[in-house]
């Protein structure tokens, strides 16, 4: 089960370096990975853009 957590996890941050960048227009980024980051408050819509939060932008460091 552990092994399951940290794959979600590199998931997760590869989906938020995907967010940072914009990539996730273009590259086929997880609805569910997009859906979690929002429920971790990691992204948010803005002008009908999904940004990285503060939250989000400590969460890379």
């Amino acid at each position: 089960m552990a092994e399951k957590t940290q794959l979600d996890d590199i998931e997760l941050r590869w989906a938020l370096r995907d967010v940072l960048a914009h990539r996730h227009k273009w590259i086929r980024t997880s609805e569910a990975a997009l859906n979690r980051l929002r429920e971790l408050g990691w992204v948010k819509e803005s002008n009908g853009e999904l940004v990285l939060t503060d939250a989000g932008h400590e969460a890379l460091r």
